[in-house]
């Protein structure tokens, strides 16, 4: 029940830190590092920065992404590999309130200072229920991730999957590229459901795609 707020991968670190102080965050997750567009981002050197501002995280949780070295603080960072490695298989969950906080979501800050939205659960159960309904989900479908996870438009993704007993269907960032590679991975998972951007639907090529039945954009 704790909560969350999801933050772009490239911010810089005084993005990051004012976000993180905004919100009072105790804990921090990353990667070693990030690849976006076949270039290397340094997340946890961009996070090491940021959280010389912010001496009230306690942990930082590294996920091994690339598998580089990367700088490390014994007191504060946690491997996540290592720290699921002793974890239980299975995890009950927390009852909420439908008013209960669930993340909170900040605006870009390109007019000012960032400015953070608190949303409840009810509100995610509600995008879930409606997407499930508009969209047709259903137990059989297969339904693609291609928003980023750091990108908020990544939650109606996995909610209406997850809610509607869908197949969720997560691919390494080369394989879901616009245009051929995107395609492809389409027709082998034979995708039922997409959320897409203009820019990545105009640049599909023009094949078979028989599985697929409904295209968000």
């Amino acid at each position: 029940g704790a909560v969350h707020s999801i933050i772009f991968g490239g911010f810089s670190p005084d993005s990051i830190a004012s976000r993180i102080t905004d919100c009072e965050s105790e804990y921090l997750i990353t990667a070693d590092e990030g690849v976006r567009g076949g270039k290397i981002i340094p997340l946890k050197k961009i996070a090491d920065e940021a959280l010389q501002q912010c001496p009230n995280v306690k942990k930082c949780v590294v996920i091994e992404r690339t598998g580089n070295q990367v700088n490390w603080n014994n007191e504060r960072d946690v491997s996540y590999k290592k720290l699921i490695s002793s974890a239980p298989t299975k995890c009950d969950p927390e009852e909420m309130g439908a008013e209960d906080p669930l993340f909170i979501l900040y605006t870009s800050g390109s007019t000012g200072r960032p400015k953070g939205v608190l949303t409840c659960h009810r509100g995610l159960c509600n995008v879930a229920e409606e997407h499930i309904r508009i969209f047709d989900v259903r137990p059989k479908s297969r339904v693609i991730q291609l928003a980023s996870q750091s990108f908020d438009a990544s939650v109606s993704e996995f909610a209406m999957s997850l809610c509607s007993g869908a197949t969720l269907y997560l691919g390494p960032t080369e394989s879901l590229l616009p245009g051929q590679p995107l395609v492809d991975q389409l027709q082998k998972h034979a995708i039922t459901h997409i959320t897409i951007p203009p820019s990545t639907l105009a640049v599909l090529p023009d094949e078979d795609l028989p599985a697929l039945k409904t295209i968000a954009v």
